[in-house]
């Protein structure tokens, strides 16, 4: 799999953009989400890019992204869904952790490009100093259903409870069906997917979205989560390859174009 994104991976062989690592656990677990990878890749990535079950955004210690005081709700998606499908032993050790902020509020309690100490900052930063709290991330309906769907495929309770469970993902899953009815909504009113800087355009930083509708539609599926994924592809895969063919951004595109 890494041979794809070799000219955006850094000497921990994670996913960069021009070798900065903030979103590396975004990018490197979107790519294993969505291509074949083997055990190693897996591994490799599930080792490094969590810390006591809480995705970090990179490993490097001498960096702000290090922290899990920075792991943001689009940090968090693509780690959860791909741990929800394909690793118990993390996904049950995040679960745990996340409980304790009630499924929530992620983790992210501390500005991007931030440094503990006036000094530290000056050295390694050219953003304005500002390490005071800030107030999380919220996680709802469209991050819940991919933590149901999860414990339903990895736990004793989730196997036993899942006819209750699968009902109640018909309610969880009009959320991304909104979502993507919203962009239908735009797209039919003549506005193009793109970047925010161009006038009269739907941000294509769809990258989330993509993942957790998939995610719902292949894993104990609901006829609301086929059919928001059936509708949504196309826009998907045009966001895609407008957002990951900017210059330093790895070609997650392809990645996503592989999603059946």
């Amino acid at each position: 799999m890494l041979e794809i994104f070799k000219q955006n991976l850094d000497s921990w062989l994670l996913l960069t953009k021009d070798l900065d690592g903030g979103d590396s656990c975004s990018r490197h677990f979107t790519a294993l989400y969505c291509l074949p990878h083997s055990p190693a890749e897996a591994n490799h990535a599930l080792n490094l890019l969590q810390a006591n079950g809480i995705p970090i955004r990179h490993p490097d210690t001498s960096k702000w992204y290090s922290s899990t005081n920075r792991t943001s709700r689009d940090q968090l998606i693509p780690y959860l869904c791909y741990t929800s499908v394909h690793s118990r032993s993390h996904f049950l050790k995040l679960a745990a952790q996340h409980a304790k902020h009630l499924f929530l509020f992620t983790w992210n309690t501390r500005r991007n490009w931030q440094y503990s100490t006036l000094a530290e900052h000056t050295a390694k930063s050219d953003v304005p100093w500002n390490y005071a709290w800030k107030m999380p991330d919220i996680c709802l309906l469209n991050v819940w259903a991919i933590y149901v769907r999860g414990f339903m495929q990895h736990t004793i309770t989730g196997k036993l409870l899942s006819p209750l469970l699968y009902a109640l993902l018909h309610i969880l899953d009009l959320h991304r069906l909104a979502d993507v009815l919203l962009v239908v909504a735009q797209s039919a009113a003549g506005r193009k997917i793109g970047p925010t800087y161009l006038p009269n355009t739907i941000d294509h930083d769809m990258q989330n979205l993509t993942l957790g509708v998939h995610h719902a539609a292949h894993n104990s599926p609901t006829i609301i989560s086929i059919l928001t994924w059936l509708l949504y592809k196309p826009y998907g895969i045009e966001a895609a390859r407008s957002f990951f063919q900017q210059p330093g951004e790895p070609r997650l595109d392809i990645a996503i174009e592989a999603l059946d």
